[in-house]
Formats: C-alpha cells, sequence, structure tokens
C-alpha cells in the first residue's frame, strides 16, 4: 500500500496504532460506518496474533460486517484505501498536485484531473470552483463570498465525465471515475 519504501506500512498501522486512531482513519478515508467496530476488532485480534497479511485482514472485517446479499464490493475495499490514503497523504498530494501545476501552466494551458473517490473528487470539485471564482458550499444563509476578481480558470465543457458502460466493461476499475477539466484564461 505504500508508494515508497519509506515511512509507515499498513501493518505497523494495523498493529501499533489506538484503537481510537484506527477508527479515525477508517472513517475519514474510508467514509466506513462500521469504523468503530472494526477497529475494536483488529484490536482484540490483535493482542492473539499479529496481523502480518492482506488476507488475515480482509477475513477478520468480513467477520465484522457480514452481509446477506452478495458483496456489491468487498467488505474490505473502504479499509484498505483508508489505510492507502493515510499511509501515502494521498489527499495532501492532490492539493500540493493542484497548487504546483497552476503555478505553472501557461493561458490555454488544461489541468484535467481523474479522481476515484468521493474524498479526491471533493478536493479537486473545490478547488476547481475556487479557481473558476465559483461561489463553493458555504451556509446558504450568508452573503455569497464570489471571487469579484476576472477567475484566472475557465471550466471546460461538463462539470465531470464518467466512463460510458463500454469503457467500464473494458477496465471494470474505471467505474468510480470522475475527469475534471480546467484551462488557465487568456491575460
Amino acid at each position: 500500500m505504500r508508494m515508497s519504501k519509506n515511512g509507515l506500512s499498513a501493518e505497523y498501522v494495523i498493529n501499533c496504532f489506538k484503537e481510537e486512531d484506527l477508527s479515525n482513519i477508517f472513517w475519514n478515508y474510508g467514509e466506513e460506518s462500521k469504523s468503530r467496530k472494526i477497529a475494536k476488532r483488529i484490536v482484540i485480534e490483535r493482542k492473539k496474533n499479529r496481523i502480518s497479511t492482506t488476507h488475515e485482514l480482509a477475513n477478520l472485517i468480513k467477520k465484522v460486517k457480514i452481509q446477506k446479499k452478495p458483496y456489491k464490493i468487498h467488505p474490505a475495499t473502504k479499509i484498505f484505501q483508508s489505510l492507502r490514503i493515510f499511509i501515502n497523504n494521498e489527499l495532501e498530494e492532490i492539493k500540493l498536485l493542484i497548487n504546483n501545476a497552476i503555478d505553472v501552466m501557461a493561458p490555454g494551458a488544461r489541468l484535467v484531473l481523474i479522481s476515484f473517490h468521493s474524498l479526491e473528487d471533493r478536493i479537486v470539485k473545490n478547488t476547481f470552483k475556487k479557481l473558476c471564482g465559483e461561489k463553493i458550499n458555504v451556509n446558504r444563509h450568508l452573503p455569497s463570498l464570489r471571487n469579484q476578481t476576472k477567475p484566472k480558470f475557465i471550466k471546460i465543457g461538463k462539470a465531470f465525465y464518467i466512463p460510458t458502460e463500454q469503457e467500464i466493461l473494458k477496465n471494470p476499475r474505471a467505474r468510480s471515475a470522475k475527469l475534471r477539466v480546467i484551462e488557465r484564461a487568456s491575460i
């Protein structure tokens, strides 16, 4: 799950972090509804034996997230997603990428980003809205915080693009992808 050889490993996080910290990671980065139950079960199980493989962790999660219907997605998907995002600091990396990209873009250049889950997409969507001078989700009872200066970027095409059914059949991992495009306005 680690993008580099340095830093935290998922095994270390699972076996050493406190129950509350695990629960927060699962909730904040995976939006897992059973984050507390899963974190509690992990802490109980790791006292008996160290959790050292993804298979062991997945089986443990399956025991907590019992589903009567066949799985739409595997019960451990959100947990693995949350661990990957936390370990690699992915959300901060997206913010850094966008900030660095807009600093070097010439007029007419386009920034095209594909996000694969709601946390990434929320960051991209709100940042693009801000760059294009659009109103960002704030309290509807407060005055608009619209930027009064001319926006430096414009949206291209639709708000976002999603894959067609044919594309999803060719590449099932693309099912949750959203593509967003902005262009630096001419000076």
